[in-house]
């Protein structure tokens, strides 16, 4: 593995060899924990993690990893690709990932997009709470990620400023991120008896406030949503015996998946406070891409096996 260029002891900060350094290493954001890293072999971008840190269940990720769980199309769980040790410390090494991105990075066209982000996260979470594990307190779009590289026009990851495929062309697949807190039971164990509160309560009630924030506060800031409030409604309940679960949340989203028509789901994604006039222009330049997607046989729905 080879580290990125800010942590070698010659770095030069890009801020004084390069003022319009958006793009730049020391420009971003990191995590304590973690750190990039280029694979030598491929040029491969990776994230490395600490395999001892309490914060790092590795066994967790490792699990996902591994067969049966890997085989699950519904497995949206972050990857591990290897595992590094220190010859000189058994307790010490690094857990090897991919770099991906932020879900959001670029903006949903449609809401056949939403829609594929949406059953792909919660199948994602209904796999692991099959499989004994929960997020708990902290189901967030912070820890929702996205492999990017399908619409990336230059392969590059990492820079803010670049052009973007679309996803209806182009699908893309999410992962879940943030196990440093993930809790796990025994098959035989009722999580109720640890907590207060069921865990996996918590995590339905968490996502769907989630997806209320993706859409608006009120779930309704975004244009022709409606079908997405019942449900909603239902995962957000103040009881949490009445929530439902996520096999239920999961069976609920592929009805609508299947009753929205091609018109709901070709549509644009955009605001309900977007200015008429705006809107007008928007979607003029909008459906003509559409009709001729859908004339190549493009569907409305992306899905991550095909690229067109």
């Amino acid at each position: 593995m080879a580290m990125f260029p800010l942590l070698h002891p010659h770095y030069s900060p890009d801020r004084i060899r390069n003022p319009g350094f958006a793009d730049a290493p020391d420009s971003r954001f990191t995590y304590w924990d973690a750190v990039d890293a280029i694979r030598i072999f491929d040029g491969a971008r990776v994230v490395l993690k600490p395999s001892h840190s309490a914060r790092v269940p590795a066994q967790i990720l490792r699990k996902y990893s591994s067969e049966p769980l890997v085989l699950d199309l519904r497995n949206h769980c972050i990857p591990v690709i290897e595992s590094i040790s220190d010859p000189d410390d058994p307790q010490c090494g690094f857990i090897v990932m991919p770099f991906y991105e932020n879900w959001d990075m670029v903006p949903f066209l449609t809401a056949g997009e939403l829609v594929d982000f949406l059953f792909q996260v919660c199948e994602g979470l209904q796999l692991m709470h099959e499989n004994h594990n929960w997020f708990g307190d902290h189901v967030a779009m912070a820890h929702i990620m996205m492999d990017a590289s399908p619409i990336l026009t230059d392969g590059k990851l990492g820079n803010l400023f670049r052009k973007f495929r679309t996803r209806t062309r182009h699908p893309v697949r999410y992962y879940l991120a943030g196990f440093d807190l993930v809790g796990e039971k025994q098959p035989s164990q009722s999580p109720t008896k640890r907590f207060k509160v069921d865990p996996l309560a918590t995590d339905v009630l968490l996502l769907g406030k989630t997806i209320r924030n993706i859409l608006g506060k009120a779930g309704d800031e975004h244009r022709g949503f409606e079908f997405m409030h019942s449900l909603l409604a239902d995962m957000t309940n103040e009881d949490s015996s009445k929530r439902p679960k996520m096999d239920e949340v999961v069976r609920r989203l592929a009805g609508i998946r299947e009753e929205l028509g091609w018109r709901k789901l070709r549509s644009r994604f955009s605001r309900v406070d977007e200015k008429p006039a705006v809107r007008l222009m928007r979607d003029i330049a909008h459906w003509p891409r559409q009709v001729a997607w859908m004339a190549r046989g493009i569907p409305a729905i992306p899905s991550p096996s095909c690229n067109y």
